[in-house]
């Protein structure tokens, strides 16, 4: 999972989340955070649609769905917080996307470490 995209994708969902709980103390973020917190959304989507043109998405069926069911429950958080649905709905979607983004930072890490062991061996 090393597609620029992707990464910046998971970035982008992480800066929403991060944005949605700096705002959100005393309940759902404002109008004026709203549309930031909308337009984030909106270019980590464009990051996702970018990725799954790529050959690496392509070839890991498994990847693109978790990458799919991430920004999925991300606009579902990005809607429910624009329609002004339940906070506490609003948190629960939030910590399942946070779940999600772990999983595929875990990933990433393993994948890095497969590679830097198979650099390794190769010079040795």
């Amino acid at each position: 999972m090393t597609n620029e995209h992707l990464q910046r994708c998971i970035e982008m969902v992480g800066e929403w989340i991060s944005l949605y709980r700096s705002v959100s103390i005393a309940g759902l973020p404002g109008t004026e955070r709203r549309a930031e917190l909308e337009k984030i959304m909106w270019q980590a989507l464009q990051q996702v649609v970018e990725y799954s043109k790529s050959e690496e998405a392509a070839k890991n069926a498994e990847e693109r769905i978790e990458v799919l069911e991430l920004l999925s429950r991300a606009v579902k958080a990005e809607l429910a917080v624009l329609h002004e649905q339940d906070a506490f709905y609003v948190e629960a979607l939030v910590e399942r996307i946070e779940v999600l983004v772990r999983k595929l930072e875990e990933k990433e890490e393993h994948a890095e470490t497969r590679l830097d062991r198979n650099s390794q061996s190769e010079k040795a």
